[in-house]
């Protein structure tokens, strides 16, 4: 009778470590998740005093060590547009900052998950939408990697080069995003405001271009004179951009066929 009762303890122990093990990978595959204490964004409470309505806010694995995490998900007030906001904060301090910042204009996302698609050590996010998935894998369309901004744009407008437009904003002064010369353009939403109302730029080594003309939902505000220099460059900008939706940075000059930018900031 004991030799029986010792199986059936041990076969208790053997399938509460299969459901252990099996559970999804979301969220908590590779690097351990830091942030795993709910702790409200301060990012959610801009967005609902923009009017949005959150419908996620909860703690997700951070890329960057010694770092909290959150993952934050809103939508409009109509519902029909929405995003996803990857947000950054010390590990014992309250001041946060956008980590990657996905926009759709056209739908609302559910909810959003991290997990480690493609079995390479990085996280990757899953969007779900009402009857479909977005999956985006980090090194191909956004990167975790990159410092902490303090501007709090969209980084997956639409642009001139749009498969390599992400490389505007992954904190990486190595790769840039690189554009033909003629009508080249990126656009940043920004849904969530600008309130300091400056550009920051960091031109590639080559394909450098001599200018960019900034548009605010369409209309011509000014255009900025580039320097021919890999140093960050800061611009003033019309204060008009800080009631905008949408900024269009269109990029022109240059001597070659192709222009390229390294990285930018609105702020």
């Amino acid at each position: 009778m004991n030799g029986f009762r010792w199986i059936v303890a041990v076969a208790a122990l053997v399938a509460s470590c299969l459901y252990g093990c099996g559970k999804s990978s979301e969220q908590r595959t590779g690097a351990a998740a830091d942030s795993t204490v709910a702790v409200p964004s301060a990012i959610s409470a801009a967005l609902e005093a923009k009017g949005f309505k959150v419908v996620q806010d909860g703690p997700a694995p951070s890329q960057p060590a010694g770092r909290k995490a959150s993952l934050v998900v809103y939508r409009t007030p109509d519902g029909k547009q929405g995003g996803v906001v990857y947000a950054l904060r010390p590990l014992d301090l309250p001041d946060e900052r956008v980590g990657w910042h996905w926009y759709f204009a056209d739908a609302a996302p559910d909810s959003a998950a991290l997990a480690e698609i493609n079995r390479d050590g990085l996280w990757d996010v899953r969007i779900y939408f009402r009857g479909r998935t977005v999956e985006a894998i980090q090194g191909e369309s956004f990167s975790l990697l990159g410092r902490e901004r303090r501007g709090m744009e969209a980084m997956n407008g639409a642009a001139s080069a749009p498969a390599a437009s992400w490389k505007c904003f992954d904190g990486d002064s190595t790769s840039a995003w690189q554009s033909p010369r003629r009508d080249a353009f990126i656009d940043v939403p920004v849904p969530l405001g600008i309130q300091r109302a400056e550009l920051d730029v960091l031109l590639a080594a080559e394909d450098q271009p001599g200018k960019i003309t900034v548009y605010a939902d369409g209309r011509k505000l000014q255009t900025l004179e580039l320097s021919s220099t890999i140093a960050r460059q800061t611009f003033r900008l019309d204060p008009d951009v800080r009631t905008a939706a949408e900024i269009r940075l269109e990029v022109e000059g240059g001597k070659g066929d192709s222009v390229a930018v390294s990285e930018l900031e609105i702020r």
